[in-house]
């Protein structure tokens, strides 16, 4: 089944597992190819696979490596159809961090021929991120650096900016020589968290206006950003955006059309805040912007850890890598261990108004947005499917939205005594127990309030309607069967909107079945 063979179907797809952790897609001569490192194995060689009008071809070896890697790697067209690659590899040294170098290399591909690799930087580089082509040609590479005299924690009295800094490079000429930057760029850390990475994996792209964008990975609970107007030389100072985020790094994409995409996991943990990377890595997250990054729509679920609750290791859903390939639709690989996944994404979906969720009388989601689950069977990845656990509430994601209603349909003959209702801006696992408490808006309707607005054995019809304006006057508006139950205020701020529904009914969790239906639609 190829991906959108129906007008009416745009959720996003899975085609099939990422050959390995943090591969990277491009165009190449209009195929879409994935470059990544043999790792798990020798990690020798960077290894490249073609998609071919019935799938995918064979893995083959792009060219060996002189050392070994671990899985960090980016490719990006330079001239005409020259490739160039980025990559680490284990080297020795008293610049890294413990001991241990990962130095930075680049090979370059001149007509369809791979040269041989040099080395361009001594030292500790971290997951590669950044690395993009300006319209001017010029190379730009953003990265992770160790700052070895920063490694130990610093007295209490003294800033702790952890001990990696942002670095950048660039080249005028094709990769074959490179400059650096005289900007480092810090971030404050909070140093009581279990990492004390610092700034790393910055994510950069050119926006229309010449300036180069930079997000970077923080343990803030945040990206931070940050700016240069002169071709990636001079830097302005991070400062926090308004995307939360867990500490994972994200990716931008430049489409034909001209709009820009953002993948990152904007996710948090509540009751475990020292939790595997500060909130986790179980969703990736996707929005679009029209006007260059200034606003976005979406926000939207794209991949689904299979794990729910991941607390060990490099694993979930981060490290993002798309590409726009000629249907206009986005080819994304992402992820690490069992996380790692290849989907099909189009672009327009992340501005959709609407969704639907149909439960039936069964535990399963029967429709999404009118399609029969079954129908894409093994396909769906999981975007919009609600995450319940048994101790724990159903999470349900929509499109972000300032103004917005939604209605939720619930059983209204099941045993609870209270119903507990949150929206707010950011995903959070269905067990943690504070998630609520820190949401936007948080309600509690007890069940003989939902009983008097019921007729018979009719179901209770929730619809949740909000404005958020300035100077606090956001509300949320509920009413059961068109009856009012209350005006609620926000309990704490938020920039963006909000894109969860967290339901459930005190420690029994809430269980699929109890809900019937549930729609938004966005003003």
């Amino acid at each position: 089944m190829s991906a959108y063979n129906a007008a009416y179907f745009s959720l996003p797809l899975k085609i099939g597992k990422s050959p390995a952790n943090e591969a990277v897609v491009i165009n190449d001569g209009g195929i879409p190819t994935i470059f990544y490192i043999n790792r798990p194995g020798n990690a020798d060689k960077v290894m490249v696979l073609r998609k071919n009008p019935i799938g995918w071809g064979e893995p083959e070896s792009a060219f060996p490596l002189p050392g070994q890697a671990y899985y960090a790697l980016q490719v990006v067209k330079a001239e005409n159809e020259n490739l160039l690659c980025v990559f680490h590899l284990f080297g020795e040294g008293d610049q890294g961090y413990r001991g241990r170098q990962l130095d930075l290399w680049v090979n370059r591909r001149v007509n369809n021929k791979w040269g041989t690799p040099i080395k361009i930087f001594d030292g500790y580089v971290g997951a590669i991120r950044g690395l993009t082509k300006l319209k001017s040609g010029r190379l730009l590479l953003s990265f992770g650096k160790a700052v070895p005299e920063r490694e130990a924690k610093p007295p209490k009295n003294v800033i702790d900016f952890g001990w990696n800094s942002i670095q950048t490079m660039y080249s005028d000429d094709g990769g074959l020589t490179w400059d650096t930057s005289p900007d480092e760029l810090v971030i404050e850390i909070d140093n009581n968290k279990v990492t004390r990475y610092g700034a790393i994996e910055p994510a950069i792209i050119e926006r229309e206006d010449g300036s180069v964008w930079m997000l970077i990975r923080t343990t803030r609970g945040r990206l931070f950003q940050s700016v240069s107007w002169d071709k990636g030389e001079v830097w302005t100072d991070p400062e926090p955006t308004d995307f939360i985020s867990s500490d994972s790094p994200a990716s931008l994409l430049r489409l034909n059309d001209g709009r820009m995409v953002i993948f990152w996991n904007s996710c948090q943990r509540w009751d475990h805040p020292n939790s595997y990377a500060l909130g986790g890595r179980e969703i990736l997250h996707g929005a679009i912007s029209n006007d260059d990054g200034l606003t976005w729509k979406g926000f939207r679920e794209v991949a689904q850890s299979p794990d729910l609750e991941i607390n060990k290791g490099d694993s979930g859903t981060a490290y993002p890598s798309a590409e726009e390939m000629e249907n206009g639709n986005i080819l994304l690989v992402t992820g690490q261990g069992e996380g790692k996944g290849m989907y099909e994404v189009n672009p327009d979906w992340f501005a959709e108004k609407i969704q639907r969720i149909e439960f039936g009388n069964s535990d399963l989601v029967e429709k999404i947005n009118g399609i029969p689950v079954s129908e894409v069977e093994n396909l769906v990845t999981g975007i919009s499917y609600p995450k319940v656990h048994s101790s724990g509430e159903v999470v349900v994601n929509f499109p972000m939205a300032v103004e917005g209603i939604l209605k939720l349909e619930v059983n209204s003959n099941q045993d609870f005594e209270t119903l507990f209702l949150a929206l707010t801006d950011h995903f959070s696992i269905p067990e943690d127990s504070l998630a609520s408490q820190h949401a936007v808006f948080r309600i509690e309707v007890r069940r003989e309030n939902i009983k008097r607005h019921l007729s018979g054995n009719s179901a209770a019809i929730f619809e949740l309607k909000w404005e958020m304006v300035a100077q606090g006057l956001s509300k949320l508006e509920v009413k059961v069967n068109n009856n009012s139950i209350g005006t609620f205020k926000m309990r704490r701020k938020t920039e963006i909107g909000l894109n969860y529904l967290r339901i459930g009914v005190g420690s029994v969790g809430m269980p699929q079945r109890w809900i019937r239906e549930i729609a938004f639609e966005k003003k």
